[in-house]
């Protein structure tokens, strides 16, 4: 099992927000917590080839839920990748903190849906 962690900024409506993306992965699955908003958000998604990893899972804001599905690619010590939306796309940016982060490739990634 592998661990990774980053401190992420994401690009909102209301500016630049900071956050955490902490993740563990098992073969192709992975797991993991979203802490922005000073809320915990779970999440799961995939490791796919060439460093790059997809999941999903809902933003609690202070109103209301929000759900995403992102698409990132780590490269380096860094991650860009975005947050997929209803009401729109959030760039996120982060550096990496801690664990190991193989460039293993794993086939059979799905692509997003459409909105």
């Amino acid at each position: 099992m592998t661990e990774h962690r980053y401190q992420i900024q994401v690009s909102t409506q209301l500016g630049m927000r900071r956050g955490t993306l902490t993740w563990t992965e098992q073969g192709s699955a992975l797991q993991g917590t979203l802490h922005f908003l000073h809320r915990a958000n779970p999440f799961s998604g995939q490791v796919c080839s060439a460093g790059r990893r997809v999941f999903s899972g809902q933003i609690q804001t202070l109103v209301s839920r929000i759900s995403y599905q992102a698409d990132c690619v780590l490269a380096g010590s860094g991650l860009t990748g975005t947050f997929h939306t209803a009401s729109g796309d959030y760039s996120i940016v982060g550096g990496y903190r801690y664990g190991h982060h193989p460039g293993r490739h794993h086939p059979g990634c799905h692509q997003r849906p459409d909105r």
